[in-house]
């Protein structure tokens, strides 16, 4: 068995091609593109959103392991959310005010700008729903998440160790405990404590999906917690990752599209199939982010997805907003200008900022 190196994977790749799954979905569906449908159905197989959150939970877990301090930690995630999102704000404001000028109270705009630079970007007001597809950039919702996740990770580390720490002593009195191996018992509590969260909320979305606090809940770190949690699982098992994914995408990619063919003929219901087909496609993320890595632990690619992924509905609204809609020549002008905007951001404004970070020595 080769040597393990946990720098040297593909999730720069990954990343970029879970943005581009993003910015295809809501470019076919805001722009009004017909045909295609066999293409978007086989794209949907693979959502991008939780590839996001599978792959933050692998690697903000290593990042917070190998951080020095906690002050540390939040300075490097700081670094890594907003001045991205910042600068890519002022640029959606030049867009909007030359395309749209809207008219609007101070006090409302204050509100909004508060919001879009602490962690409500969410937050869509009434002045901005005329514009474009009515929402300057739906996307963001998961701002608001990943920072939770951020905070979360010295909560579930603090946690995972009194849980542990208690399991441990209990099963010292149980000849059972021999048996046992306490990480993995905690593991699958926790995984199951989240899916059923997960499913009370998609159960209460489906009935009440308007009210407010159920929107509310959407955009909390709940219903999806477990999709991080399973990423940070899978980093705390790299012998597992070593011996079962390393190298065996092709297999992961077999076992997922058998799971999702299945699936809706097992009788699952629809709030468990979720979960379930979410925990198999991050098996399969893991699994291509350490089959064949060509990147240099020395020199990576350019990680142009949060980029691509923050730009792209300030070019569909554009597009919506001058009436550029229904052809597929627009949608790929779409994709160009995001990774255009992707690489603009990475060099000029998020590598520079991120230089600003500590590293340290992360064993393997």
């Amino acid at each position: 068995m080769s040597k393990f190196e946990f720098k040297l994977n593909n999730f720069d790749s990954i990343r970029l091609f879970a943005a581009l799954q993003v910015v295809v979905s809501h470019g076919y569906h805001h722009l009004d593109i017909r045909g295609g449908e066999w293409l978007m159905s086989l794209i949907s197989l693979f959502p991008g959103v939780p590839i996001f959150f599978i792959i933050s939970g692998f690697l903000i877990s290593a990042s917070y392991e190998r951080s020095t301090d906690l002050l540390s930690y939040c300075k490097n995630r700081f670094l890594r959310i907003y001045p991205g999102l910042w600068i890519c704000l002022l640029f959606s404001l030049i867009a909007v005010t030359l395309a749209y000028n809207p008219i609007v109270r101070i006090q409302h705009l204050f509100f909004w700008l508060a919001a879009q630079l602490s962690f409500a970007q969410f937050y869509n007001p009434e002045f901005l729903r005329g514009y474009g597809v009515g929402v300057l950039n739906g996307s963001l919702w998961t701002i608001p998440v990943e920072i939770q996740f951020y905070l979360a990770v010295p909560i579930i580390y603090s946690t995972n160790t009194w849980l542990k720490r208690s399991t441990q002593n209990h099963l010292a009195r149980n000849t059972i405990g021999k048996k046992l191996s306490v990480d993995a018992l905690i593991s699958v509590i926790v995984m199951t404590l989240l899916v059923i969260i997960n499913q009370s909320f998609l159960h209460f979305q489906g009935i009440y999906g308007e009210v407010f606090l159920v929107r509310i809940f959407q955009v909390s770190l709940l219903p999806h917690l477990y999709m991080f949690y399973f990423g940070i699982v899978l980093q705390q098992n790299k012998n597992f990752v070593i011996s079962c994914l390393k190298d065996r995408a092709l297999y992961c990619i077999a076992l997922y599209l058998l799971a999702q063919i299945l699936a809706p003929h097992l009788g699952i219901a629809q709030e468990l199939k979720t979960p379930i087909l979410a925990l198999f496609l991050g098996i399969l993320t893991i699994s291509c982010g350490y089959s064949y890595p060509r990147n240099n632990i020395q020199q990576r690619s350019d990680d142009v997805s949060y980029g691509v992924y923050l730009y792209h509905m300030m070019f569909v609204n554009l597009f919506v907003h001058f009436k550029m809609v229904g052809s597929w020549l627009f949608l790929c002008l779409v994709i160009v200008a995001s990774l255009l905007a992707g690489t603009f951001s990475y060099k000029y404004v998020e590598k520079p900022a991120l230089s600003f970070k500590q590293y340290s020595f992360m064993k393997n």
